[in-house]
């Protein structure tokens, strides 16, 4: 992805503390309550590294009680 002058943005990887992953862009750090998880690069890389970190994506309080959500079709 490019800015309106033509340079490409780089991408940051960031967690907060229910273990829930995000992309954001890497010029603004991450937001208050998150910690960037390691990768810095392309939009596709960063994408990739949330698809293996974050294979369960129950969220934490559920995991934490046992507990898991009704799937239904």
């Amino acid at each position: 992805m490019k800015d309106q002058n033509g340079v490409e943005f780089r991408f940051q990887v960031v967690v907060d503390a229910r273990g829930e992953h995000s992309l954001r862009r890497a010029s603004l750090g991450p937001p208050l309550g998150w910690r960037r998880l390691g990768t810095i690069g392309e939009k596709e890389d960063c994408l990739a590294t949330i698809e293996r970190a974050w294979a369960d994506m129950t969220p934490r309080g559920l995991l934490q009680t046992g507990r898991r959500p009704e799937v239904t079709s």
